[in-house]
């Protein structure tokens, strides 16, 4: 009897363990700053966080505590590892006291449109959701956000914002049938690369639309020497039908793309401007201005475009402005 019941009674712990585990380790935590206003605090420091447990590379760290007040929220490891991050309304600064930088890493290999490793502007009510990347003042006290796929401007009705001023942001999804980096889904979207930043999309199949779907918008600046937007295969620059795209190139700034396509599809609108001595954008493969849409370019004062070869309205609705 003695030999049954112990037999009988090794799985049913095993299994109590592995059900605790599942809960344990996939977790949603929320930034609270341990109650303080503003809620500045360290990343990596249970007490800021509701509950109290530092996100770990299976749970999802959310920021939506209100806007209009920004605030600072310190990466105290050099590599910190999330699955997902998402940025409600908000206006939160990502930054570090560690000499050399930090790196928040979300892992999430999601590439599809839902569910990916960052998302700013989540919920129709998320109208003021902005992440700040910082640079810092000392040394070399860049912050870094790798992720696999992102999205600005998720929701109808949202408004997200990604500043990157002089920090680095890095999208290495490689994905041919998903734009990895998505600046407007079904909200609006705006990127501003300036002050030196990188914004890297360069997987062979790392792609970057503005103005996904109807209704959507999306805005990017590059701005200012040594500021660069990287990307590999053609970008989309007003992605749907009643979708808008703006790309603005200023005062130095730099995009390198493989080809791209502004003002994509029936029904959309596409714009870039490249305005400034040293500020370029350069293709070595073609360019479709008014692919389906409506698409315009303008290259002002002593600014720079260079591709292989450039198709102007190129479908019989399509039309180019310049």
């Amino acid at each position: 009897m003695s030999r049954r019941f112990v037999r009988r009674s090794a799985p049913l712990v095993v299994g109590l363990t592995w059900a605790y585990a599942s809960v344990a380790h996939a977790a949603t935590l929320s930034w609270d700053g341990n109650g303080f206003v503003p809620p500045n605090g360290n990343f990596n420091l249970a007490a800021n966080w509701d509950p109290n447990a530092v996100p770990g590379n299976a749970d999802t760290a959310v920021f939506r505590v209100g806007s209009g007040v920004l605030y600072d929220v310190q990466l105290g490891s050099v590599t910190t590892t999330i699955d997902r991050l998402i940025v409600g309304n908000n206006d939160m600064r990502l930054s570090t006291n560690l000499t050399f930088g930090a790196t928040l890493r979300a892992d999430n290999p999601t590439t599809t449109e839902a569910g990916r490793g960052v998302v700013v502007g989540e919920t129709a009510s998320d109208t003021a959701a902005v992440l700040n990347l910082s640079a810092g003042t000392f040394f070399n006290r860049v912050v870094t956000l790798n992720a696999v796929a992102a999205t600005i401007g998720d929701a109808a009705g949202s408004n997200g914002t990604i500043n990157v001023p002089g920090a680095k942001l890095n999208i290495t999804g490689n994905d041919a049938a998903n734009a990895e980096l998505i600046i407007g889904r079904f909200g609006s979207g705006t990127l501003n690369v300036t002050a030196g930043a990188t914004v890297d999309v360069s997987s062979p199949n790392g792609n970057v639309v503005l103005g996904h779907n109807s209704g959507s918008s999306g805005l990017v600046t590059v701005s200012d020497a040594g500021s660069t937007l990287s990307s590999g295969p053609q970008p989309v620059i007003g992605g749907a039908a009643s979708a808008t795209g703006t790309l603005n190139v200023t005062n130095g700034g730099q995009v390198d793309t493989n080809g791209g396509f502004i003002g994509h599809v029936a029904g959309s609108t596409g714009s870039i401007s490249v305005d400034g001595d040293g500020s370029a954008w350069t293709s070595p493969s073609s360019v479709f201005i008014g692919n389906a849409g409506s698409g315009s370019l303008a290259v002002t004062s002593g600014g720079d475009v260079t591709n292989a070869s450039g198709l102007i309205g190129f479908q019989s609705l399509s039309e180019y402005m310049h």
